[in-house]
């Protein structure tokens, strides 16, 4: 058996990044372009419950942890587009839209 790893952005990251982008990737309303927040709830105690820790402070920061991720794949998307890549207008739009709907979000 043989199998190729790409280590390319393999690295340690603050849990609090990672929680947060989880709680994105299973939890987004595909049509609103938002986060379930009674989805993201039920994620994280969960997560708690199967040993995971996320702190009080750390959950303070999901919000801005999301839409900061959102910024940077918005960002990257016009660096494809500028660099002649591609024009994923759509992904960039998604993006750009869920910097403002994740603004105020509240995970019970």
């Amino acid at each position: 058996m043989s199998a190729v790893l790409d280590w390319d952005e393999c690295r340690v990251d603050w849990r609090a990044w990672e929680i947060a982008g989880a709680v994105w990737s299973f939890c987004r309303d595909e049509s609103r372009v938002a986060v379930d927040s009674t989805m993201a709830a039920a994620f994280l105690e969960e997560y708690e419950r199967a040993g995971g820790v996320a702190t009080a402070a750390e959950r303070a920061t999901f919000e801005l942890l999301m839409r900061a991720a959102r910024l940077w794949e918005a960002l990257y998307v016009l660096g494809e587009i500028q660099r002649g890549v591609g024009a994923d207008w759509e992904y960039f739009e998604m993006n750009v839209l869920a910097m403002d709907r994740l603004r105020g979000l509240e995970i019970g």
